[in-house]
């Protein structure tokens, strides 16, 4: 099971690998969240590892969002991750290809072929280590520039592919 952009790791048998919470990662989220109490319409997750802020409701602010998101992420050393409507804020290091490579190095998944499904732009770096290691990513929703080598158009479609599969 992966979590946070690859940052979180558990392998089979339950062996979690420790979480390192960047620092100021508090402070950090006591700012976004009185930003986005101030507007409405934004919807702040809070992560084990680190904050994002969704404008999906709440197109506007989006611009003023990334500005505070990228200004944060510059004063605390953190990385800035854009998505489909959410700007996030979360330490360098993994990204969801490395949890993938690193979840077929189990031996239940040796020699196995990938195959990742994700819509997001933060899913490009698993489509492209699924190629790598011989699968395939799948892009769910709209044709875009992308890593994945197929398509499903939305998320029912994804469904009515596993069934059928099954």
């Amino acid at each position: 099971m992966a979590g946070s952009h690859g940052l979180e790791l558990r392998l089979a048998g339950g062996l979690g690998l420790p979480l390192s919470i960047p620092a100021g990662l508090d402070e950090a989220r006591a700012e976004i969240e009185q930003f986005a109490a101030a507007r409405e319409g934004l919807i702040v997750e809070t992560k084990p590892l680190g904050i994002a802020v969704h404008f999906r409701l709440a197109p506007q602010h989006e611009k003023p969002a990334i500005a505070l998101m990228t200004e944060i992420a510059r004063q605390r050393g953190l990385l800035l991750q854009r998505g489909k409507m959410v700007v996030e804020l979360r330490p360098a290091g993994a990204n969801k290809g490395d949890a993938l490579k690193a979840l077929m190095r189990e031996p239940r998944f040796m020699g196995a072929r990938p195959l990742f499904v994700g819509d997001d732009l933060t899913d490009e770096h698993a489509f492209a280590a699924a190629a790598e290691l011989g699968g395939a990513g799948i892009l769910v929703g709209p044709a875009r520039d992308s890593a994945a080598r197929y398509r499903l158009a939305s998320v029912k479609a994804v469904a009515d592919w596993l069934e059928g599969a099954a």
